[in-house]
């Protein structure tokens, strides 16, 4: 298990990942990869991350809002200080793409009247999207070490 922390900005207190890595076994016990999964926390008191005190989120209006799954994790990832440019790369896509999701998509359904980035993050944190995790951000990933036939795994 491994704790990251930095200091992206003036505004952020805490950005923390929290990794728990495994290592891949083949059957002669070589290391063929690493499972890792990761959980982003931001702009929370750690405390509060662990116990539970302080985050809030109204799970009944993210839902209404109908935001889709490619929406919810854009928005997700925007709340949390990733940059559009960082959300592009993660879905292949351009950065122009990414801004017309944010103004065309999720801004109506948030009920942002001017259209950018900052209202639409400052409007979903209201509500706590921060803190609640997409379902494909619950997916474990793994990498691979050197070449490896996957059919030999059992």
């Amino acid at each position: 298990m491994s704790l990251k922390t930095s200091n992206k900005d003036q505004e952020i207190a805490n950005n923390v990942w929290h990794c728990t890595q495994l290592p891949l076994l083949d059957k002669t016990g070589d290391v063929i990869g690493i499972q890792i999964v990761c959980t982003i926390y931001n702009n929370t008191p750690l405390e509060n991350l662990f116990y539970n005190h302080d985050i809030i989120y109204d799970l009944k209006l993210i839902q209404r809002i109908g935001l889709t799954v490619k929406q919810h994790y854009a928005l997700f990832l925007l709340c949390n200080n990733f940059t559009q440019e960082e959300i592009a790369a993660i879905f292949q896509v351009t950065r122009g793409t990414i801004t017309r999701m944010i103004v065309d998509q999720i801004a109506p359904k948030l009920g942002v009247i001017v259209a950018n980035a900052f209202n639409v993050v400052a409007a979903a944190k209201k509500i706590g999207v921060q803190y609640y995790l997409p379902s494909n951000l619950f997916d474990n990933a793994i990498i691979t070490v050197g070449d490896f036939d996957f059919e030999d795994m059992e």
